[in-house]
């Protein structure tokens, strides 16, 4: 069908169009919506219409689609809506709106603003202000500065990292681009630690844990941006040296002052003071210890030792200890001398390349190993083989001997139980069950199985499907079955207890054919050494020298001597 149109009424109807332009502006600049209105339009002519808004759209980079443009002129009422791209490739599409009735037709173009994107963020899990005044290259003097920095164990979370969400440019509603602003990443450089990066499921954001790849305090560079200090740098500062340590000014101090720390110490002078001291991993001291209390998450190395409890995760190494008590899990060794003084270990080495004797008087070991070699003994002196394992042994014991008797008393429980369940049962008559005895037989077979002291988990099972198939034709004596299921339970426990007791018992008597004893040196003047193993006993006292290889014979319960 053919119009005839005047272009100076299309021209009108743009010119009404854009007279009721509404205008949304991004950042004050960047169109990014306009919606026009025209009213009543029943006595325009629908062609001339279409074709102004086809040329409306037209100024703003949109091609009118010919299927609406068709329903414009066939005055179509409903709202039509359609998308069309930006005028560079990768842009998002703006979306264009025309909604038409016979009295008034209105058109919405908007475009998108830019995504601006999130920043890259970072979180620390340490009090980085207690690393700004310290100077690492400046020599350090006092124990009690290092254990102020922040502390760090391997594995342990330093901090957590944001990743950056890019942003995205926007578009105008003419099609242009509207650029977004860059965002910013966290330039921070971390050193001996390991990254995990996964997606956050409450942010839906990755971020990447960083954590500790060793021991030690945590340091930070900085450096300074409008007056306020931004970490460039996070590094762990694992072994640390100190000199000149002025600890004894803590003496005077009441109570003990407890230090902890996590990097390896070397003091290269003494250790003294009223003072706790724990370290994550190894202490090295070139002078004297004496204080109150060393722990060590793994070695203790020291010159001299007096009046100091050490407790140590591996290995002590001593010259000279005094009046003190060591503790280790793996092994001590002495070198020079043991004066008065308590050692406990797996191994304890008393030997010395360098002096012709090592002079022990009054003292103890613990140990289910024993080297001793070039010693003089002086006074009192006992050696007590294997303690922690026949003390172990002795508690398992007693424990299985507790559980036995516990064991009878359930049983007897079970037995005045079941004694009284017989009585109940004489007073029912007999049906017939699937497996072509009694119901009642069937229950029969089950209980005469538990007093025969047969008690699983299969007859506890039996016992359970007894009462859940008769509990309505049979409910008194289920009733009474009901209340044996948890001593039954009780009774398998209790077993499962007991072996686990003999396997235990097992493991450690095997290490008892590991307990021996090599002793030479000599016993003079006052002198005597005690040696004990369990029960059994060795006393000697003034046999001047003395060569002795001991081992620990379990059938004889004795230690006996090998050549």
């Amino acid at each position: 069908m053919a119009f005839q149109v005047k272009i100076s009424d299309i021209n009108a109807l743009i010119e009404k169009i854009f007279s009721s332009k509404n205008e949304i502006f991004y950042s004050d600049y960047y169109l990014i919506k306009v919606s026009f209105e025209l009213s009543n339009i029943q006595n325009e002519s629908f062609y001339s219409l279409a074709e102004a808004v086809s040329t409306v759209l037209f100024k703003y980079n949109i091609e009118l689609l010919k299927v609406i443009h068709k329903n414009i002129v066939d005055s179509k009422e409903g709202e039509y809506n359609f998308t069309f791209p930006a005028l560079e490739a990768g842009l998002t599409l703006r979306n264009v709106s025309i909604i038409l009735n016979f009295y008034k037709i209105r058109i919405i173009i908007t475009g998108s603003e830019p995504f601006k994107g999130l920043n890259s963020e970072i979180k620390y899990f340490f009090d980085w202000n207690k690393c700004k005044n310290f100077d690492k290259k400046k020599e350090v003097t006092d124990l009690y500065e290092v254990c102020k920095l922040p502390q760090i164990k391997k594995d342990d979370l330093i901090a957590t990292i944001f990743e950056p969400v890019k942003s995205a440019p926007g578009v105008d509603v003419y099609g242009a681009r509207i650029p977004s602003r860059p965002v910013n990443d966290i330039n921070v450089k971390f050193t001996d630690v390991c990254f995990e990066r996964y997606l956050q499921p409450e942010t839906q954001r990755f971020v990447i844990d960083v954590r500790a790849e060793k021991n030690g305090v945590l340091l930070c560079e900085f450096r300074k941006k409008r007056l306020t200090d931004i970490i460039t740098k996070v590094y762990i500062w694992d072994k640390i040296k100190l000199r000149d340590i002025e600890i004894n000014k803590y003496f005077f101090k009441t109570k003990p002052i407890k230090l902890s720390c996590a990097p390896e110490i070397e003091i290269q002078g003494n250790l003294s003071g009223n003072i706790i001291f724990n370290c994550e991993d190894n202490i090295a001291v070139t002078g004297t210890v004496d204080c109150l209390e060393i722990n060590a998450g793994n070695n203790v190395k020291a010159n001299i030792v007096r009046n100091t409890k050490i407790n140590a995760n591996k290995v002590v190494d001593i010259n000279t200890v005094n009046n003190s008590e060591i503790i280790s899990k793996q092994a001590i060794r002495v070198y020079r001398n043991l004066l008065n003084s308590i050692l406990r270990s797996h191994l304890v080495v008393v030997n010395s390349k360098v002096i012709s004797y090592i002079l022990c008087t009054n003292s103890d070991i613990y140990a289910n190993q024993l080297i001793m070699k070039g010693i003089s003994v002086r006074n009192k002196f006992i050696i007590i083989l294997g303690h922690d394992l026949f003390n172990k042994i002795n508690k398992f014991n007693s424990d299985m001997e507790k559980t036995k008797k516990e064991i009878n008393e359930v049983f007897c429980e079970i037995q005045t139980k079941i004694n009284l369940l017989f009585e109940k049962i004489k007073n029912f008559s007999f049906v017939k069950s699937d497996s072509g005895l009694t119901i009642l037989d069937d229950l029969h077979f089950i209980l005469n199985a538990i007093l025969r002291e047969n008690i699983s988990n299969k007859i506890k099972e039996d016992l359970i499907n007894w009462i859940q198939h008769n509990n309505i034709d049979f409910y008194n004596i289920a009733k009474s079955c009901m209340s044996l299921i948890s001593l039954m339970e009780r009774h398998i426990n209790l077993k499962l207890f007991i072996e686990d007791i003999n396997e235990s018992i097992s493991m450690l008597s095997g290490e008892l054919k590991g307990i021996k004893a090599v002793i030479a040196g000599e016993v003079t003047g006052n002198g005597v050494l005690i040696i004990k193993c369990d029960k059994d006993v060795m006393e000697l006292d003034n046999v001047g020298k003395l060569n002795l290889s001991l081992v620990y014979d379990a059938e004889k319960q004795k230690l006996v001597t090998i050549n």
